[in-house]
């Protein structure tokens, strides 16, 4: 009889600050409020999840997605990313005092998976170059890295099960990178070459996707996008806080009633 090809144990992680004190694309403050800045956040977080579910179902493999979060006090609780996660059924992991120690503790308690860290603000991101990642990766044998054109950072990386790596993500992070791999692939596409980072960055973004200027032009309210795909990953069990949170006295939720992004949401009004 004819051996089956195993299903690979595979995953993508995408890790995201804490959204709710305010310090979010900080450099688009000078254009966008921080009402603006917050909805813009989730939005290409919610882009980054929907392409990946995409990819999953293509390659035929059960989705496996876990938002990277840090570790902060109870005062600073990151609310929006949490709410985020429940209603889509991710899990959320909060780790590390900043996301380069979130996830090299993350990769310690993954090591039989193989995993490819995508950024949460690849807004131009498409399903073929997730796709892209895992073609290169010669059946998972092989890193696979994407350069951030605007200031030699990092955009992706995917990394083979049981691969120790030292995480540097942030600026020039991708000469350190492929360092530290020594035998690795690369991919190139706007995709993954362009985070938005900047304004002409959102410019670029806009041209090509009018559904941003309904995310800008939400008034008053936080939207949390309820994502079409209901499948939920399979959890490791790390210290968490995924779905025990208190919301701060001016915050008020409730369900709304209009399409915002291209499906339901949720509405966090805050007094």
């Amino acid at each position: 009889m004819p051996k089956h090809k195993s299903i690979p144990t595979f995953e993508i992680i995408i890790p995201i600050g804490n959204i709710s004190v305010g310090n979010t694309k900080t450099r688009l403050s000078s254009n966008l409020n921080e009402l603006q800045r917050k909805n813009l956040t989730i939005w290409l977080l919610n882009h980054v999840v929907t392409n990946s579910y995409n990819a999953f179902n293509q390659l035929k493999i059960k989705p496996n997605i876990v938002i990277l979060g840090n570790s902060y006090p109870p005062s600073q609780l990151d609310y929006i990313s949490h709410i985020y996660s429940i209603k889509n059924q991710i899990p959320i992991k909060e780790l590390g005092q900043n996301l380069n120690e979130s996830l090299q503790q993350y990769i310690h308690v993954s090591q039989t998976t193989n995993k490819l860290i995508l950024p949460a603000d690849l807004g131009m991101l498409e399903t073929t170059d997730i796709l892209q990642f895992v073609q290169k990766s010669n059946d998972f044998k092989t890193p696979v890295i994407a350069k951030a054109t605007k200031d030699n950072g990092t955009n992706g990386i995917l990394l083979p099960m049981k691969n120790n790596f030292q995480f540097s993500f942030g600026e020039n992070s991708f000469d350190s990178h492929i360092k530290i791999l020594n035998k690795y692939e690369e991919i190139n596409s706007p995709g993954v070459n362009y985070d938005i980072d900047d304004h002409s960055d959102l410019i670029e973004l806009m041209k090509i996707n009018d559904n941003i200027r309904n995310v800008l032009d939400t008034k008053g309210k936080i939207v949390i996008p309820i994502n079409k795909f209901r499948n939920v990953g399979t959890e490791i069990k790390v210290k968490s806080k995924c779905n025990t949170f208190r919301l701060l006295k001016n915050i008020e939720l409730k369900e709304s009633q209009n399409i915002i992004y291209y499906n339901t949401s949720i509405d966090i009004s805050i007094h």
